[in-house]
């Protein structure tokens, strides 16, 4: 996993099996010092967005042969982290050599992965704006129910003259008016903070459905329309089993899908890391056949209200 910080390359974890990853963190640091050049298929990369495939590293021509870059590798799979349209990183697996070649397949499932990836980060980013936000206007709240109270107590303590009381209370509800003007404008932020969780799920490349306690679906994207032919306005405040109802018969294994999705809705997935292991990717996915042909993995995962 290597990320893009302050326009430099930053390794952030690797697994290189019985090879050392000294070799790997040399080679970014001449890639960030400029003293090698990048190699071609990171360039791809970064220039087209697009995942690169190398089947057979030591025949193709643009592979580096610096010492630097000297790790036994038989075939590359790299593909681009994106995140509202940009490119923050690449995720890169290498297979040594070994008996099995890799395949379109392979190629099929570390994308999915990496898109996974893409949104988890997102997500993560933007829930974490919206609660900079209400912690923001929660201190202001406070702040300003601390100050009423303060005036208050200082008119329990005085005495004073009718007309001057007046004043003092006139003040108060002017500033009271001023807190409820607002308070409006908290709650048309928290509105378009709505819209802007709304944007964030039109964004990802892969279907969305949020879901309440009481199995009513409050939030979807677009996605769902290439994927299930359904309007996603059609689903808000539907119940969700309904949903399935609709979609399960898409699937070339009906009763595969139907046994997945009872599953997950029983036991959902774990959300203290928001990834699963490849091999549980694996055993998931799911044939769809209409609309179109395509290989999806169901995910389900608990969203954890902090204000609760």
């Amino acid at each position: 996993l290597i990320l893009f910080e302050n326009d430099k390359i930053k390794l952030h974890s690797c697994d290189f099996g019985g090879e050392s990853a000294e070799k790997f963190e040399y080679y970014l640091q001449l890639l960030n010092e400029k003293k090698v050049p990048p190699p071609p298929y990171l360039r791809t990369i970064l220039k087209k967005n697009k995942t690169v495939f190398i089947q057979n590293c030591q025949q193709d021509p643009d592979w580096p042969e610096d010492s630097a870059f000297d790790i036994p590798v038989k075939s590359l799979i790299a593909s681009p982290i994106m995140v509202q349209g940009k490119t923050i990183g690449v995720i890169e697996g290498d297979m040594q050599f070994h008996e099995r070649e890799m395949d379109s397949q392979d190629v099929a499932r570390f994308e999915m992965f990496v898109n996974m990836v893409g949104l988890a980060l997102d997500n993560i980013r933007a829930y974490h704006n919206l609660e900079s936000k209400v912690a923001e206007r929660t201190k202001s709240l406070n702040k300003t129910n601390q100050s009423l109270k303060e005036k208050a107590a200082e008119l329990q303590k005085t005495s004073y003259k009718m007309a001057t009381a007046n004043v003092e209370l006139l003040a108060v509800k002017e500033q009271l008016e001023n807190k409820n003007s607002q308070t409006e404008i908290l709650l048309e932020q928290f509105s378009q903070s709505r819209d802007e969780l709304q944007s964030i799920l039109d964004i990802g490349m892969k279907v969305i459905v949020m879901v309440n306690t009481d199995g009513i679906i409050t939030a979807t994207n677009q996605e769902i329309k290439n994927y299930f032919n359904i309007e996603y306005k059609d689903l808000l405040h539907q119940p969700f089993q309904s949903f399935l109802n609709k979609i399960t018969d898409l699937f070339e294994d009906k009763n595969k899908a139907m046994a997945l999705f009872a599953e997950l809705q029983k036991k959902p997935d774990s959300s203290e890391s928001g990834l699963l292991e490849m091999d549980q990717i694996y055993e998931r996915v799911l044939i769809l056949a209409l609309p179109q042909k395509r290989y999806v993995s169901i995910l389900s995962f608990p969203l954890i209200s902090k204000t609760d």
